[in-house]
């Protein structure tokens, strides 16, 4: 019987985290340990993990300074003795076969290196909303580089010895790490769907413009990192065009919401990575192609004199 190393990072979300370790707990499967890693929360969150720690020798309470959700998985893998490492986020929840379906699955598949359930959509009240995740989702780098919808962390669990191939999740991409990680892991080792919905989602709905920014800034980041180490079947190229695409992209939707450091910022990403892109990328239609052209560049100065202006009056 296989060791499954739980890795639940936290912070300062003490009610849904008690329903995250119930659930771990509610578990058929026996043979576990759970590492809780403690974000630097602000919140009763220290003395819900030790209290749990305290009833329950396979719990164990690790804590750290403010760091980031990655920084908080990372520690809690450096220190997981399982054959099988499991990540569950502090605001959903499993089902209580979850745990015996992936070890079913993966020990009937060992080609696959790691695996996913799929889960029921639920909304901040912990309802079911009806939805299923992930919905129609293929098993390919493509697909992950399509940007679409994917498995998440609290659906997935890998082995030991391919997330050490594979490396940590990356601290520098606060929002899409998991993308990130699962592109890496995909191209090396197969990963499989179990075919059962064994995991509870919490789907927030709070900020979700805001999130879609900074989700786009990460794809950008994850295809800075690919261009200088493409995976098989991917080129450099490839990387360069949708890294320009995506930052023209916000350029435009920076300078539409008034957001001029952020449009200036990335005007420059786009003609760095793709100096032609106004020319390859028009956003309206019909434009002479010297305008086209010349449209990021003269994006970004106006950008820098109306973020200029901005700082200016907010000073005055």
């Amino acid at each position: 019987m296989a060791m499954i190393s739980i890795v639940i990072p936290t912070h300062s979300r003490s009610a849904h985290l008690r329903e995250a370790i119930e659930g771990v707990l509610a578990q058929t499967y026996p043979d576990w340990e759970l590492l809780l890693v403690d974000d630097g929360s602000t919140d009763e969150t220290a003395s819900v993990i030790a209290r749990y720690a305290a009833r329950d020798g396979r719990i164990r309470a690790l804590h750290q300074a403010h760091r980031g959700i990655s920084a908080a998985r990372n520690v809690g893998m450096r220190r997981a003795r399982g054959a099988l490492i499991a990540f569950l986020d502090d605001d959903d929840r499993w089902l209580p076969g979850y745990l015996d379906a992936q070890v079913t699955f993966l020990g009937e598949h060992p080609e696959c290196g790691w695996a996913f359930t799929f889960a029921y959509q639920i909304d901040g009240q912990g309802r079911r909303t009806g939805a299923i995740v992930p919905h129609r989702c293929r098993t390919s780098l493509a697909h992950l580089l399509s940007w679409r919808s994917m498995w998440l962390p609290s659906q997935t669990v890998v082995r030991r010895e391919c997330l050490q191939a594979a490396g940590e999740f990356d601290e520098r991409i606060p929002v899409t790490q998991d993308r990130d990680l699962w592109i890496r892991l995909i191209y090396r080792y197969p990963v499989g769907q179990v075919p059962s919905v064994q995991v509870e989602y919490r789907e927030h709905r709070g900020g979700i413009s805001k999130n879609r920014r900074l989700k786009i800034a990460d794809y950008i980041t994850i295809l800075k990192k690919l261009r200088h180490d493409p995976p098989p079947g991917v080129s450099s190229g490839w990387c360069a065009r949708e890294a320009g695409r995506l930052h023209y992209q916000l350029a435009w939707e920076s300078l539409d919401g008034a957001r001029y450091a952020d449009a200036a910022h990335h005007f420059l990403g786009a003609v760095t990575v793709r100096p032609d892109i106004g020319l390859r990328m028009p956003r309206r239609q019909p434009r002479p192609a010297a305008f086209r052209l010349l449209a990021p560049y003269l994006g970004v100065g106006y950008a820098l004199a109306r973020a200029a202006i901005k700082r200016g009056a907010s000073h005055g």
